[in-house]
């Protein structure tokens, strides 16, 4: 039986072929952007089931890897050959949660924000991370601020997709900490948000400052004390979320 993707999986594809297709400062010979869509859409049905939604906001190396990867090693039957894994997929996700220490973003409470019917601004975004140097990192922190920003940006509809004209935002970490033993791993957790227009003109600054631990009971203090810096995380950007729905 030929099967086909959800409305929604095809949405998300189409965004993930299209992101892919124009990260590269070239064009792959014998490559197209329909080539792209056909290939995921193939991968994700019958081969490996992928995680859309953080290939949507993954940064240009990982989701060109993965999406010029499948494209490359996709067979007619949608099967991945040459032993070509992607790195984000769902498989590899639910892996990483049940033996790894857990999932750095918090997707279940980023996605809970309230869509707007129309975005704000029609132009979409850009964000680069910044981290006070005194911070330990090893974590990779930012990666984590400008994931979480991402998805709920995406979720929350105030920015549009037009490419050009694209807003920026500058997410600098001024402060990290996390108790290093505790039942909920509290942590504290600043971040200065500036928001500058398709000019170059600041539209805003807003520093927000929270205080969270894990939400939930994990035996493992590790994945716990991950989640814990990961709801702190989705916590803050909501916030800052917010705030551009109501100045915006």
């Amino acid at each position: 039986m030929k099967r086909f993707p959800t409305l929604e999986d095809k949405k998300l594809i189409i965004k993930i072929a299209e992101k892919a297709f124009s990260a590269i400062p070239y064009r792959i010979k014998g490559v197209s952007l329909v080539d792209l869509e056909i290939s995921l859409t193939a991968c994700h049905l019958n081969g490996v089931k992928l995680d859309l939604e953080r290939m949507l906001v993954a940064d240009d190396i990982n989701l060109c890897s993965d999406v010029y990867g499948i494209n490359a090693n996709i067979n007619p039957k949608g099967k991945l050959r040459n032993r070509f894994l992607p790195r984000l997929t769902c498989m590899i996700l639910a892996a990483f949660l049940f033996t790894g220490c857990g999932s750095r973003i918090a997707p279940d409470i980023l996605t809970k924000t309230e869509r707007l019917d129309v975005p704000l601004v029609e132009s979409g975004f850009a964000i680069t991370t910044e981290i006070d140097s005194g911070i330990n990192n090893a974590e990779g922190i930012d990666n984590s601020v400008k994931e979480s920003l991402a998805l709920a940006l995406q979720t929350a509809n105030i920015f549009g997709d037009r490419t050009q004209g694209a807003y920026a935002i500058v997410a600098r970490v001024q402060i990290a900490s996390q108790s290093p033993v505790s039942i909920r791993f509290t942590g504290k957790l600043e971040v200065k948000y500036t928001l500058y227009d398709s000019n170059k003109v600041k539209v805003l600054d807003k520093t927000i400052y929270t205080e969270a631990g894990s939400d939930q009971f994990i035996l493992l203090g590790a994945k716990r004390h991950t989640r814990a810096r990961a709801v702190n995380i989705a916590q803050n950007v909501l916030q800052f979320t917010d705030h551009l729905k109501e100045t915006l």
